[in-house]
């Protein structure tokens, strides 16, 4: 990892969080990798403000694939990193993303490529965090402190 990304992985706290960008979790450092959010083929430059730290082998790869496959997606996608470069990594943003990435995955779920494999790999799917299990602890938490009893 160079210095922008290892930047960016302490700036956003990342080994507290133990997840990318996207909510993707990870096991080691060494799995994440620096994602052009203008993509270098459009004349992105590899900068702190231009990068977001994604999962090698899940989150990036699959976001390459929507950029194939649904590109104005993957510019909402990238619109969603670029917030969270401002606002950080928010349970909104990333139930923002979550929300796209279930758009493509009911739209291409059993498509193939021309190579015959799978658009939406298993691993796409299965190794994102659960938001629903913390927002609803948080959420009753909330409901019992409001509780008249």
């Amino acid at each position: 990892m160079g210095s922008i990304a290892n930047k960016l992985f302490n700036d956003f706290e990342l080994y507290k969080l133990g997840y990318d960008f996207m909510g993707y979790t990870f096991d080691d450092k060494k799995q994440i990798s620096y994602h052009h959010i203008q993509p270098r083929h459009y004349k992105g430059k590899t900068t702190y403000n231009n990068g977001a730290l994604l999962v090698r082998e899940t989150s990036h790869n699959y976001i390459h694939t929507i950029e194939e496959y649904e590109f104005n997606l993957f510019i909402e996608l990238s619109q969603e990193l670029i917030a969270e470069h401002k606002d950080g990594i928010t349970k909104n943003h990333l139930l923002a993303i979550r929300q796209m990435l279930e758009y493509f995955e009911g739209r291409y779920k059993d498509m193939y490529t021309k190579r015959g494999g799978l658009i939406v790999k298993d691993e796409y799917v299965r190794r994102r965090i659960d938001l629903w299990v913390s927002w609803n602890i948080t959420l009753t938490c909330a409901i019992l402190h409001n509780v008249d009893w």
